[in-house]
C-alpha cells in the first residue's frame, strides 16, 4: 500500500513538474488558413531559448521524425499541411505546438496587372521580404493588409483588422531588427497571402570594443581584473586595488591610470577618462516613433548605445542613438536592455520599455433611428467612438432631391457628387444629431466620421438617408410583408397609404398599376396621387372618398369603378330607391383632376363627385359616366366649380353632367356630350356662371320638347360666350 501512495505522489509530481515547466511556444509563422504564397517557419523566442527546437510537415512526432530548427526557414511544399513543433529545454521538459494549413500558390507570371505582379514576386517564392528602414515598400492600393497576428478565420470576422493597401516606411532611425507577419486579401481574386517582413538598420553600427584592464558594471562599480598592474585614480597615489569592486561616483569625472607592477624607467603609463553617468534622452517623434539618445555635455561625441542580444549573450553594434518605428497598422510593445558605451567602453545600461501604436483606431459605430435608406420620420443619428479616440464629424448640406419616382441608393452617381463638409472635431467621443427637414420634397442627408488617437486615423465611417416625409409609393405587385410606403418596399393596399395619412397633414402617393378602394375612406389629411407607371385608380363595392377639410389631387391617372354585381343584393344601392350614391364626396375640401381619364358605370343612380362648400378643379380631363335611370358628373353646394380642356360624356335615361346650387362655376374649352331620354349640360340655382368656348352634344330620344344645354333660375348670373349647340 505505501508503495503504491509513492508511485501515486510520483506519478503526480511528475505531472506538476511538467505543467510548471511547459513552455508556450510563439509560433510567428505560419497561421492557420488557405494562403496562396508559400509559409515561412519563424518561431519568436527562439534565440532567447536555451534548449532545442524540432519540426515536422506531415503530422508526425517532430521531436523523433522532425528536422532541427535553427532560425526562420522556407517551408517549401503546397497541398494541406500539418505543422508540428516540438521544444525540449535542457531538462528534458518538451512543449509542443501543432498547426494546420494549406498553400495552393498563386502563378506570378499569370498575374496581368503589373504593380500587382511584381508585388507578389517579391514574397511569393520566398516567403520573406527584406526591409531595409527609411526605404519605401509599396503594397498596391487594391489589396488590403494586417499585421494582426490572427490566423484567416480570425481576421475574416473582422475586416476592421484590414487596411487599404499603401506605402509602409519605418524611420531611418530605427535600429531594431525584428520579423513581421504581414498578411494581404486581393478582393478581386479571394486570395489571401502571407509572409514575413525582416527589418533592419538603414546603416549598421560600430562592432568596436575597447579591451581595458578593468571592468565597469552597473555605472558605479569598476572591478580591476589585471592584478599585474598599478593603478591611480584621479590624484591618489599608485596602487593595486582590492579584488573587491571598487565604488566610484559618477556625478563626476574620474581618471584612472594603469603601468606594468614591475616599475621601470619609461613604463608606458597608459588611462581613460570615466566620464560622468550621461543622461539618457527619449524622444517621441511626430511620426509616432522613438529615439533613445545620451546626452553629451562634452560635445566630444564619445558615447554610444547598444542593444542587448539574448542570442549572444552581449552587446551587439553600437549606435549613436537607437530608434523604434512601427509600421502603419502595427502596434509594437516590448522591452530591451540597452548599453551605453563612451568611447568604445561599456558604462552601464537601463531599460527601454516602448509601446509605439499605429493601428488605427476602430472605427466609429454610426447608430440611426432609420432602419433602411428612405425614411418617413425625422432621423436621429448618434456616433461613438472609444472613449480614448478624438472623434471628427463632416456634415453635408441638406440636399434637396427630384421626387421623379427614381429609386437611390447609397451608390447612386446622383449622390457621388454631394460632398461633406470640412471635418470638425466633436467635444466628446460621442456625436448626436438631429434631421427634420421641413421641406415637401425628399431631402438627402450625409455625415462622415473617422476616430483618432494621436497620430492614428480610423477608416472613415459614413452614414446616408433620404428623408421624404410626404412621398409614398404604391405598387400591388411589390411584397407586401415589408411594405413601408417607400420606393425600396412600397405599398400594396390603400388600407396601409390611408393607415399613414392619418397620421400626417399631407402626402403624395406616387402609384403604380391598380390601387383599389374597398371602403369609404375619410380623407382629412391632404393627398395627392400621381402616375407612376400604368396607374389605376378603382372604387370598388362600396368604395368611395370622403374629403373632409383637405385637398385630393390626382394626375395622369385612370379612374373608373367597379360594379362586381352581387347575385343576392344590388351593389351600390336598391334598384328600387331612387336615391343617388357618390364615388367623391367633399366637405370644405378641394379636388383637381388634372390630364386624368374617368370611366363610370352605376347599376341605376349615380353621381361621381358631390361638393359642399368645396372646390372642384378638373382640367385636360376625360369623363365618361353612364347609369340606367339617373347620372351626374358634379353635384354641388355654395361650391366653386373649374371645367377646362376637358371631355365630359354621360349616359342615362336622365343627365346632368353639371348640378350646382349656389356658387360659382366656370366652364371653358369643354366638350360635353349626352346621351339618353333627357337631360341637360348644367342646372344652375343662384350661381354666379360662365361658359365660354364649349361644345355641347346630344344623341337623346325625347324629341317632344326643346330643352336647353344650361338650366338657369332666376338668381343666377350666367355669361355663354362662343358655345356651340349640335343636337339640341
Amino acid at each position: 500500500m505505501a508503495i503504491i501512495k509513492k508511485s501515486l505522489f510520483c506519478l503526480i509530481s511528475f505531472f506538476i513538474f511538467s505543467f510548471c515547466f511547459a513552455y508556450e511556444i510563439d509560433l510567428l509563422s505560419p497561421k492557420k488558413g488557405e494562403w496562396s504564397n508559400k509559409q515561412m517557419l519563424v518561431i519568436n523566442d527562439f534565440p532567447n531559448l536555451n534548449g532545442d527546437f524540432f519540426y515536422s510537415l506531415d503530422g508526425s512526432d517532430p521531436q523523433y521524425f522532425g528536422f532541427a530548427y535553427d532560425g526562420p526557414v522556407l517551408i517549401d511544399v503546397s497541398g494541406e499541411i500539418q505543422l508540428k513543433v516540438a521544444y525540449i529545454d535542457k531538462a528534458g521538459n518538451v512543449s509542443k505546438k501543432e498547426v494546420s494549413f494549406s498553400v495552393k500558390p498563386i502563378q506570378e507570371d499569370s498575374v496581368e496587372n503589373n504593380e500587382l505582379r511584381n508585388f507578389l514576386q517579391v514574397f511569393c517564392s520566398s516567403g520573406i521580404v527584406n526591409y531595409t528602414s527609411g526605404s519605401d515598400f509599396s503594397i498596391p492600393k487594391q489589396l488590403f493588409y494586417s499585421f494582426s497576428s490572427l490566423n484567416m478565420d480570425e481576421l475574416q470576422n473582422d475586416n476592421g483588422l484590414f487596411m487599404e493597401g499603401t506605402i509602409l516606411r519605418l524611420s531611418a532611425e530605427n535600429s531594431i531588427s525584428r520579423y513581421i507577419p504581414c498578411t494581404v486579401f486581393d478582393p478581386t481574386t479571394n486570395n489571401y497571402y502571407r509572409f514575413v517582413i525582416k527589418t533592419f538598420p538603414q546603416y549598421a553600427g560600430v562592432y568596436t570594443k575597447k579591451e581595458l584592464p578593468f571592468s565597469i558594471e552597473d555605472w558605479d562599480k569598476v572591478t580591476f581584473n589585471n592584478r599585474d598592474l598599478i593603478y591611480k585614480i584621479d590624484s591618489e597615489f599608485w596602487g593595486l586595488p582590492d579584488d573587491k569592486p571598487m565604488i566610484f561616483d559618477r556625478s563626476e569625472s574620474h581618471m584612472i591610470s594603469w603601468q606594468s607592477l614591475d616599475y621601470s624607467k619609461g613604463n608606458v603609463v597608459e588611462y581613460y577618462i570615466l566620464p560622468p553617468k550621461p543622461k539618457i534622452i527619449y524622444t517621441k517623434k511626430d511620426d509616432g516613433s522613438i529615439v533613445y539618445s545620451v546626452e553629451d555635455l562634452s560635445g566630444e561625441g564619445a558615447f554610444a548605445l547598444s542593444i542587448f542580444s539574448e542570442e549572444i549573450n552581449d552587446y551587439q553594434e553600437q549606435f549613436k542613438q537607437i530608434g523604434i518605428d512601427a509600421f502603419s497598422g502595427e502596434k509594437v510593445q516590448n522591452s530591451m536592455k540597452i548599453g551605453v558605451f563612451s568611447n568604445s567602453v561599456y558604462q552601464g545600461c537601463f531599460t527601454a520599455e516602448y509601446m509605439i501604436n499605429k493601428c488605427p483606431p476602430s472605427i466609429p459605430v454610426i447608430n440611426a433611428s432609420a432602419k433602411s435608406f428612405y425614411s418617413r420620420q425625422n432621423v436621429r443619428v448618434e456616433i461613438n467612438c472609444d472613449s480614448s479616440d478624438e472623434l471628427y464629424v463632416a456634415l453635408s448640406e441638406p440636399c434637396t432631391i427630384r421626387n421623379d419616382g427614381k429609386i437611390y441608393n447609397v451608390n447612386s452617381e446622383e449622390l457621388k457628387d454631394i460632398h461633406v463638409g470640412d471635418y470638425k472635431k466633436a467635444k466628446t467621443s460621442k456625436f448626436v444629431i438631429n434631421w427634420d427637414p421641413k421641406n415637401k420634397q425628399p431631402v438627402y442627408y450625409k455625415i462622415a466620421c473617422y476616430a483618432k488617437n494621436q497620430n492614428n486615423v480610423s477608416k472613415i465611417a459614413e452614414y446616408q438617408v433620404i428623408i421624404d416625409k410626404s412621398s409614398f409609393y404604391f405598387d400591388k405587385n411589390a411584397n407586401p410583408e415589408n411594405a413601408q410606403g417607400t420606393v425600396e418596399n412600397p405599398y400594396t393596399n390603400f388600407e396601409q397609404c390611408y393607415n399613414e395619412l392619418k397620421n400626417v397633414r399631407a402626402i403624395t402617393l406616387r402609384v403604380k398599376g391598380d390601387l383599389e378602394i374597398c371602403n369609404n375612406y375619410i380623407l382629412e389629411s391632404n393627398l395627392e396621387i400621381i402616375n407612376d407607371g400604368d396607374a389605376h385608380i378603382i372604387f370598388k363595392r362600396n368604395g368611395s372618398f370622403t374629403l373632409k377639410g383637405s385637398t385630393l389631387e390626382i394626375s395622369k391617372c385612370r379612374i373608373s369603378n367597379d360594379l362586381e354585381i352581387d347575385s343576392k343584393r344590388n351593389v351600390f344601392s336598391d334598384l328600387n330607391n331612387s336615391s343617388s350614391i357618390y364615388l367623391m364626396r367633399l366637405e370644405n375640401a378641394v379636388l383637381t383632376l388634372n390630364n386624368c381619364q374617368l370611366g363610370f358605370d352605376f347599376e341605376k343612380n349615380g353621381t361621381v363627385i358631390e361638393a359642399i362648400n368645396s372646390i372642384v378643379n378638373i382640367f385636360d380631363t376625360i369623363v365618361s359616366a353612364n347609369a340606367i335611370s339617373y347620372v351626374s358628373f358634379i353635384s354641388s353646394v355654395k361650391s366653386r366649380i373649374t371645367l377646362q380642356k376637358s371631355i365630359v360624356t354621360t349616359s342615362a335615361d336622365v343627365n346632368v353632367v353639371i348640378s350646382a346650387n349656389e356658387g360659382f362655376v366656370t366652364s371653358r374649352d369643354n366638350s360635353y356630350t349626352l346621351a339618353g331620354h333627357t337631360g341637360r349640360v348644367c342646372e344652375l340655382f343662384s350661381v354666379k356662371a360662365s361658359f365660354i368656348k364649349n361644345t355641347f352634344k346630344t344623341v337623346l330620344s325625347n324629341e317632344t320638347q326643346i330643352i336647353d344645354p344650361i338650366y338657369q333660375d332666376e338668381k343666377t348670373e350666367l355669361i355663354e360666350q362662343e358655345n356651340q349647340i349640335i343636337g339640341l
